[in-house]
C-alpha cells in the first residue's frame, strides 16, 4: 500500500510489525482465526484512531489469486465507513502487486461484501493454492461461504511474465513430489510456479522429506497431501508424474499441459535406522535436483510442444 487515507479521524495505513498483537486482539475479539496472521502481517492493512487500532484486513498472495482474511473493525466505528475504506484498500493493494482475483470465506458477512462486487462461488472453484490455505484447510469451518471478485489490471501491476505453472504428481504426496515441488520453487526464481499432489494421499507430509529440505537449505512452504480434487480444473504448462502409479491415474488437465513421467524410487519405503532413510531421502533430493537443474535449463520459449516434451521425456535418465 502507497500512502495514506484519512477517514473518520482514522488513517488507513500499510500495518508493521508493531500492529500483530492490536490485529490478533481484535480478531480475537470477532472470534476470527488467528492462524497465520503473523506470517502475513506485512500484507496486512489498519485502520488507526487516537493511536488505538480499530480496524484491519489481510491479503495472503499466491500467485495471481489472494485469500482476502481478517477483515475486522472495532465495534465502536461500525457504520462509519472504515470497513468499506479497509476493503478499498486492500483491493488497490492487492491489484498493485499482480492480484487478478480475490477469495474469501466468511459466516457473517455474506451480505456485506456484494455491495463491493464479490460473489458466491463454490469452494471447490477457488484456485488450489488458495484452497490449500490454513483458513480453507482447516481455520474456517466447513460452513463458512466462500467468495470471489475479479480485480482490474493496476498500472502499478508488475509487467514482467507470468510465471509458469507446473504440476508434479506421485502417490502419496508425502515425499517425491512434496520436494520437487519445494525445489523447483526455490530455485526457479519465479519463472516457476510448482504445486504437487498425489493419487492416493497419504495422512502427512513424511517428516524426512522436510528434514531433507531443512539440511539442504530449501524451505518447505507446503501443506498437507492432497488429492487433485480442485487442480484438475486449473490449467498448467507441465504436468511432472514421479511414479507409475501417478502416471497411470493422471487425468486429462484443462490447457493441454507439456507432460513427462520421471519416475524413481519411493525414499519413503525404505526401511531400516533413521541414517538410512535419511540417506534414500538425500538420494531422493539429489535426483530432484539434477533433473529439475536440466528442467530450468530448457529452451521453454522457443521450443515447440513436441520438442519440449521430448527434451523433457529425456530428464527421466538424468
Amino acid at each position: 500500500m502507497t500512502g495514506e487515507t484519512v477517514l473518520d479521524g482514522a488513517v488507513i495505513r500499510a500495518a508493521v510489525a508493531g500492529d500483530l498483537a492490536s490485529i490478533e486482539s481484535l480478531l480475537a475479539a470477532a472470534q476470527l482465526p488467528l492462524v497465520g496472521v503473523a506470517e502475513h502481517v506485512a500484507e496486512f492493512i489498519v485502520a488507526e484512531r487516537a493511536g488505538s487500532i480499530v480496524g484491519a484486513i489481510g491479503l495472503e498472495r499466491y500467485g495471481d489469486a489472494a485469500l482476502l482474511r481478517s477483515a475486522v473493525t472495532a465495534p465502536d466505528v461500525r457504520g462509519s465507513g472504515i470497513g468499506r475504506a479497509l476493503v478499498a484498500a486492500l483491493e488497490a493493494h492487492a491489484a498493485a502487486r499482480g492480484v487478478r482475483e480475490l477469495i474469501l470465506l466468511t459466516e457473517t458477512a455474506q451480505d456485506w461484501f456484494p455491495k463491493f462486487g464479490y460473489e458466491r462461488i463454490a469452494r471447490a472453484t477457488a484456485p488450489a493454492a488458495v484452497q490449500a490455505s490454513a483458513e480453507f484447510t482447516g481455520a474456517c469451518p466447513a460452513s463458512a461461504i466462500a467468495m470471489r471478485k475479479r480485480l482490474a489490471p493496476s498500472p502499478d501491476a508488475p509487467t514482467t511474465p507470468r510465471a509458469y505453472r507446473v504440476l508434479i504428481l506421485c502417490t502419496g504426496n508425502s515425499a517425491r513430489s512434496q520436494i520437487a515441488e519445494a525445489v523447483l520453487n526455490h530455485k526457479g526464481g519465479g519463472r516457476f510456479h510448482a504445486e504437487s499432489a498425489g493419487s492416493r494421499p497419504a495422512a502427512r507430509v513424511n517428516p524426512f522429506a522436510i528434514d531433507v529440505l531443512a539440511r539442504a537449505g530449501i524451505p518447505w512452504n507446503g501443506h498437507a497431501p492432497r488429492g487433485l480434487d480442485g487442480l484438475d480444473r486449473d490449467t498448467w504448462d507441465f504436468v511432472i508424474t514421479v511414479c507409475d502409479h501417478a502416471r497411470e491415474s493422471c487425468p486429462i488437465l484443462p490447457g493441454h499441459p507439456v507432460s513427462a513421467h520421471w519416475g524413481m524410487p519411493d525414499p519413503a519405503e525404505v526401511e531400516g535406522s533413521d541414517e538410512d532413510k535419511r540417506r534414500a531421502f538425500a538420494d531422493a533430493l539429489d535426483v530432484i535436483n539434477r533433473r529439475l537443474d536440466l528442467f530450468l535449463a530448457l529452451p521453454i520459449g522457443g521450443a515447440d510442444r513436441m520438442a519440449l516434451a521430448a527434451r523433457m521425456q529425456t530428464i527421466a535418465t538424468a
